[in-house]
């Protein structure tokens, strides 16, 4: 590939990117996906919360730490 035809092929990607990005903008798909993630997260808080005031500890005695694997698991 020629020097020219790089800058060209260069130009022409960032060109892209910017109107690609524009439209993701004007038509509103990035607020859609932030609530998408913030309704996700406040969900997945709610469940948490849940499991915390089904369990019935009254005394902490073991404390599990890890990813969300540990989370998930069955621990009862």
């Amino acid at each position: 590939m020629s020097g020219f035809t790089r800058i060209i092929f260069i130009i022409s990607l960032l060109l892209n990117a910017v109107f690609i990005g524009g439209a993701a903008l004007s038509f509103g798909y990035i607020s859609n996906v932030v609530d998408l993630i913030n309704t996700s997260l406040s969900k997945m808080s709610e469940r948490r919360i849940d499991a915390f005031e089904a369990s019935k500890i009254d005394a902490v005695d073991v404390v599990f730490l890890g990813d969300s694997i540990t989370h998930e698991g069955m621990w009862s």
